[in-house]
Order: C-alpha cells, then sequence, then structure tokens
C-alpha cells in the first residue's frame, strides 16, 4: 500500500475512532480512554509515515543532486579534453605553417586536410 492510501486509511480510522469516542462519552462505557489511546497511536503512525515520506524525498533529492554533479563533471572533463585538443590542433597548424613559411592564419581546411 502507498502512502497516500495508508494516509487515507489511517485518518478513516480517526474519523471512526473519534465518533466511537462520541459515542462513549453519551453513554459513558467507559471505554473513552481507550479510544483516545487508539487515536494517538494513530496520530503517531501518522507522524512516522510523514517522517519517511519527507525522508525518501531527501534522499531522492540527494541521489539527483549527485546525479547533477557527476553531470557537471563529466561536461567539465570533456571541455577540458576538447581544448586540451584544440589547442594540440593548433600546434600542429603553426608547426606545418612554420615548415611551409606561411603564416599560420594563411593555411586553409585544405591545407591543413592534406597534412593530416
Amino acid at each position: 500500500m502507498r502512502y497516500p492510501e495508508l494516509r487515507e486509511k489511517l485518518e478513516q480510522a480517526q474519523i471512526l475512532l473519534a465518533d466511537v469516542h462520541g459515542w462513549a462519552c453519551e453513554t459513558g462505557s467507559g471505554v473513552e480512554s481507550l479510544v483516545s489511546c487508539a487515536d494517538a497511536c494513530v496520530l503517531e503512525v501518522l507522524d512516522i509515515l510523514a517522517k519517511e515520506r519527507e525522508e525518501e524525498h531527501e534522499r531522492i533529492e540527494a541521489a539527483i543532486q549527485q546525479e547533477m554533479d557527476e553531470d557537471a563533471a563529466a561536461e567539465a572533463a570533456w571541455r577540458e579534453i576538447q581544448e586540451e585538443e584544440a589547442g594540440r590542433i593548433a600546434a600542429q597548424e603553426r608547426e606545418w605553417a612554420e615548415d611551409e613559411g606561411r603564416d599560420p592564419a594563411e593555411l586553409t581546411s585544405i591545407d591543413v586536410l592534406g597534412k593530416r
């Protein structure tokens, strides 16, 4: 049974207990304290369920944050690799241009592709 269903059932139990408590008070049957105790138990369970649900939300949020952090780290590592590769290519192109006595800015993509 899921949390909303449990909560609904426990709230229904509280309504029934309130009715029984009212009847017990009217008739003087002596079960008022027992009904109050049962109602307190239901309230305690509702509190426990609410705390467990909150803790589960916190665990989920922490897992999502960890995944986001890992994604950000992977993205940063990928950018670093791309920057290193771009730097390596630029250095290689400068070297080719110097070997040919040309300005690196004058190299065309055809010149570069021909060297690879």
